[in-house]
């Protein structure tokens, strides 16, 4: 897990700085470019390129960010590493919310939660494991019946699919 090592690495920087906020800030502005533009990353990928026509295409779109987030782009380019650049920004945002103490659970259902429902899942959960909760929803129409959760590499499962399995299993 490369990219978790970087971006450990540049949010204790940005930390030791104490612009770990900024960086943030920047460094999504920058993951939306490259979202909208996935040209520019696969024209940084092309083999043909040298390291320092990288940088320079990289100076000239990042003209008006941080230098420190420029700077961080290329030692990625220098180790080739720059492809990871969306993982290492995931990584990068998940450390800023540990030290935050705010958990993300993605929840999984047929349908899309209510607020209620929401607000249920978060209660129950901040009761459980004393922090903040973020919850992100994803609608999966595979799920007939209930929600499934997932959160710091657990997985609590309460579909309809996974009940009936286990009274399968139970009852064989």
């Amino acid at each position: 897990m490369l990219s978790k090592e970087y971006a450990l690495a540049f949010y204790q920087y940005g930390n030791d700085l104490e612009k770990v906020e900024v960086l943030e800030k920047e460094f999504g502005t920058l993951i939306e470019a490259i979202n909208d533009e996935p040209e520019f990353m696969s024209m940084l990928s092309h083999p043909k390129l040298s390291n320092q026509e990288k940088k320079d295409i990289v100076h000239k779109v990042m003209k008006d960010f941080d230098s420190d987030l420029l700077h961080f782009c290329y030692v990625l380019i220098d180790n080739g590493r720059f492809e990871a650049l969306v993982e290492i920004y995931e990584q990068f945002v998940m450390l800023i919310k540990e030290n935050q103490n705010i958990m993300v659970v993605h929840a999984k259902a047929g349908k899309e939660l209510t607020e209620q429902h929401i607000a249920d899942l978060t209660n129950m959960l901040e009761l459980k494991y004393k922090k903040k909760i973020e919850i992100i929803t994803l609608v999966d129409e595979s799920v007939l019946g209930g929600v499934r959760l997932e959160f710091n590499g657990k997985v609590l499962d309460a579909t309809l699919k996974t009940n009936l399995d286990d009274l399968k299993s139970n009852l064989i």
